[in-house]
């Protein structure tokens, strides 16, 4: 009789599994709002909930600054943006200025969707709703706050 805890099969159940307590459910991507060329200039990772003892957490919610240079395609602005995405530890600080897809988000930002130069994405309709932000502040908190308990815990990143 093979003993799950002691096997690779717990393990992977666990890696499969986990969720962190303060994120949101990350859901299938089917559009972006904006394209944009930019460089990460800060990256934050949020701070990761208990999730109990039999548990890993492979990604999880991260606030990363981008430097916009360039919007290709939809709407987004300039300058510094803040953008949430949900990654498992930094980016290289090495890649520069690449090409960024983003969602607008429930909070009044935009969630990362991806950085990869082959990825297919179709550009939202028009007047279709936000995602839901990877990370959400309880009542009454703000996603500033969220960010500054992460900074004071895991400190920035350039």
């Amino acid at each position: 009789m093979v003993n799950l805890r002691e096997s690779g099969f717990f393990a992977l159940a666990c890696i499969l599994f986990s969720v962190p307590a303060t994120a949101q459910e990350r859901t299938a991507v089917e559009c972006y709002d904006a394209l944009v060329s930019a460089r990460i200039t800060e990256q934050v990772p949020s701070e990761i909930g208990d999730c109990g003892d039999d548990c890993i957490v492979m990604s999880w919610p991260w606030f990363i600054d981008l430097d916009v240079r360039r919007v290709l395609d939809g709407l987004a602005p300039k300058g510094t943006v803040t953008v949430l995405a949900v990654q498992h530890t930094y980016f290289r600080r090495d890649l520069g200025f690449k090409r960024w897809w983003l969602r607008r988000n429930s909070q009044g930002g935009f969630n990362l969707l991806s950085e990869e130069d082959d990825v297919r994405l179709s550009r939202c309709a028009q007047g279709i709703a936000p995602a839901k932000a990877y990370i959400e502040p309880d009542a009454g908190g703000t996603l500033e706050e969220l960010r500054l308990e992460a900074e004071k815990r895991y400190g920035r990143r350039r």
